[in-house]
């Protein structure tokens, strides 16, 4: 079976693990990951009815709000630095429960929003004031050339074409107008140390048996670093192929960072959030406690202390799980431009961030 990369058209691609009736690849010349087959419109919109993601953010409105307001304040001043005209019109998509639309509200934009759970479109309308467009955003009717600053935060990974994603917001956008973009970091080993350290929780909160639990550790070893989990994440980006992405469709990027988990920006959580974490927690502490103190000791005074001092470790050295990138429109593109060079692929990664390697990327064919 030949498949061909979205980022670098390349058909060399090995196969990684199969999940839950997926197989997921990895390119070997641009190290995108991605699952195959994709899922149809029907089981995505039933995945989305209801997101857990969008429940999570809503049990504690007040926190969230507050916390989210702050986060948004910075973004937009970070986004006028490197923007070419003033910041008026702004876009979030997957605008989830509406705190970031909330927050860009307060902040003096004029806000759209398009969300594919109806649940959060009630939450936003009923808890914040706000009309968002429910459904899905390749979908949402949207005016050309209006919208200053879009915000795509954790969404790309759940498109199934990102390209055409990155089409449709290249078309919407004014020339100069910022794009943040944020996705799961493919290269973090964050996301390992999480996987096999804090996230073994989940083993215990689900009372797993020993063939199972094995299972899960295996499984935590084979895949890919990104959360590549279809129906949910399809793709996992790195710095590398992200930018190489964005520069088809015509952005620059002015910069890529790796930020952690719990980063006050880029992914805060709620007090109320994280009290509800610390005590499921201590209630898997607890069993575990309960089934073998040998094990109990073992978790608490030996893989918790390495987990939180790997994860400052990778915090420090920007390696964290959530890529950032802050893009400006350069050019209006009318579809998909020609696939990256192999030098620019191989040899050149320490040349992205300059003008002329840009320039090289984003000539459409005739």
């Amino acid at each position: 079976m030949s498949l061909e990369c979205i980022v670098c058209s390349s058909t060399q691609c090995t196969l990684l693990i199969k999940q839950g009736g997926y197989d997921i690849f990895r390119c070997r010349r641009c190290r995108l990951i991605f699952a195959h087959p994709l899922p149809d419109a029907g089981q995505l919109g039933a995945f989305y009815q209801n997101f857990g993601h969008n429940r999570e953010e809503a049990d504690c409105p007040d926190e969230q709000r507050l916390i989210v307001e702050g986060a948004m304040r910075e973004k937009i001043r970070l986004a006028r630095e490197i923007a070419v005209s003033p910041i008026k019109t702004f876009l979030d998509i997957g605008a989830g429960c509406g705190y970031y639309l909330h927050g860009a509200k307060k902040a003096g934009l004029d806000v759209t929003g398009v969300e594919l759970d109806a649940s959060a479109v009630m939450f936003a309308r009923e808890h914040l004031g706000l009309e968002i467009k429910e459904g899905g955003f390749l979908e949402a009717a949207l005016e050309d050339n209006y919208f200053d600053f879009v915000h795509l935060r954790n969404s790309i990974e759940h498109f199934t074409d990102p390209g055409e994603c990155l089409l449709k917001i290249n078309h919407i956008m004014k020339k100069g107008g910022v794009l943040i973009l944020e996705t799961p970091n493919s290269q973090s080993p964050e996301h390992l140390v999480r996987r096999l350290f804090l996230d073994a929780v989940k083993t215990l909160r689900r009372n797993m048996p020993g063939r199972a639990a094995w299972w899960y550790w295996k499984t935590a070893l084979m895949r890919p670093w990104a959360y590549v989990d279809p129906p949910r994440h399809l793709y996992g980006f790195n710095k590398h192929n992200i930018d190489l992405l964005l520069a088809t469709y015509g952005f620059k990027s002015y910069d890529i960072m790796a930020k952690p988990l719990g980063d006050p920006v880029y992914h805060p959580v709620s007090p109320g959030a994280q009290r509800q974490r610390d005590a499921e927690m201590r209630a898997a502490e607890a069993r575990l406690f309960s089934s073998s103190r040998l094990r109990y000791c073992l978790y608490v005074f030996g893989w918790k202390p390495v987990a939180f001092i790997l994860q400052k470790i990778i915090a420090r050295a920007g390696m964290g799980n959530n890529l950032v990138v802050y893009a400006v429109k350069e050019k209006t593109v009318a579809r998909k431009c020609a696939a990256p060079t192999e030098e620019l692929i191989t040899g050149r990664r320490q040349d992205m961030s300059t003008s002329e390697t840009k320039s090289a990327l984003i000539q459409c064919t005739a």
